[in-house]
């Protein structure tokens, strides 16, 4: 009798202290995007490898506006897919084709090389327009235009712009466009002056800009008047460069240059910046004066309790989105098999994405 108290107590513990830990996240609310399938407004069913694997879909980006209206990318079919904010289907974009002139000897060479390479960056301004950075290859070249409805607007003539230059990379602050760019002849050196160029939302050139914090994870920019504008994480090839530019607490300056932990996500409209630390797994936020003002901890136990309690799996757990508004969102996959595991040969009609909104 004396050995099932034991047993019964040490129960009551573990559970206790997995109940603890869970609850430092909080699921608020966990919305269905919608199950895979050739429908108006469905995500694509992916493709099958050669060796008869399901290749997962996984969104190739995932961005939300002020009004969190939700664009997802599906990567196979190129289009994105647009929902409002209780996630009913709005509209499909569809990404035009590259002008090009192909002669018959370089067109299925080309048209592989599109398959495999192509990746998208979305970014929304405040009036709604989308715009998206198509990559062919291993860098981004096209720069394109939506409006809120979806049309196709404009595709911005920027390679002139950038002689030399490739881009890596894009962000919207306010009005303006900020590219970043390595430098053609110089892409594995600490390359680090004057390559963000800053356009207005027609492709107006404005501005270079600086940086004033460089890491192994990347690269913090600003303005001219020393505001914090972006933030951009290219490699890890760029080595540690201190400043006394931003002013940080303690331990964000020890995260950043002595232990390389951190990475970045993305901002808030208040310009809050959100990082993702390695040791401990948490996300970090820091307002523009460098100080850390929430520290949300991501730990496996969470996980566990997301696969047992809701049969939701996440492949990519380091992956966040961060609305205008600062709210924290992850994508998972909901499966009704029964051991959660995505890699074994499954059914689509199985399956289906779903977004979570975790508070803080």
């Amino acid at each position: 009798m004396k050995n099932i108290i034991q047993i019964f107590c040490l129960y009551i513990l573990i559970s206790f202290i997995f109940q603890f830990n869970a609850q430092n996240i909080d699921i608020d609310r966990i919305q269905n995007v919608l199950k895979f399938g050739n429908s108006p407004g469905e995500l694509g069913q992916g493709k099958q490898f050669s060796f008869g694997l399901p290749l997962i879909f996984t969104p190739d980006d995932i961005e939300i506006d002020l009004t969190n209206n939700f664009y997802i990318c599906d990567k196979f079919s190129k289009k994105i897919f647009k929902y409002d904010s209780s996630l009913k289907f709005i509209n499909e974009i569809n990404i035009p084709e590259e002008k090009r002139s192909w002669n018959k000897g370089n067109r299925s060479n080309n048209k592989i090389n599109n398959e495999l390479y192509f990746e998208i960056d979305m970014e929304v301004d405040t009036e709604t327009n989308l715009f998206v950075l198509v990559k062919r290859r291993s860098f981004f070249e096209r720069l394109l235009k939506f409006d809120k409805y979806g049309k196709f607007l404009k595709e911005f003539e920027i390679q002139e712009l950038l002689t030399n230059r490739r881009i890596d990379g894009f962000r919207i602050a306010s009005d303006k466009i900020y590219i970043y760019t390595l430098n053609e002849f110089n892409l594995h050196l600490n390359d680090i002056k004057d390559n963000v160029f800053v356009i207005d939302t027609n492709g107006e050139f404005l501005d270079r800009c600086d940086i004033y914090v460089v890491d192994n994870y990347g690269k913090v920019y600003k303005n001219k008047d020393n505001k914090i504008m972006t933030v951009y994480l290219p490699s890890v090839d760029h080595k540690v460069k201190r400043t006394n530019e931003l002013k940080l607490d303690r331990e964000f300056v020890y995260n950043t240059i002595d232990t390389l932990t951190l990475k970045f996500i993305d901002f808030d409209y208040k310009n809050n910046l959100y990082f993702l630390s390695s040791y401990p797994f948490s996300i970090k936020v820091i307002d523009s004066n460098g100080t850390t003002i929430k520290d949300l901890n991501w730990e496996k136990s969470f996980q566990k309790y997301l696969i047992e309690k809701y049969a939701i799996v996440i492949p990519h757990v380091r992956q966040f989105i961060i609305a205008p508004n600062g709210d924290i969102y992850t994508y998972g996959f909901r499966t009704k098999n029964e051991s959660r595991d995505l890699f074994i040969k499954y059914s689509y009609d199985d399956i289906e994405l779903v977004l979570l909104r975790i508070s803080i």
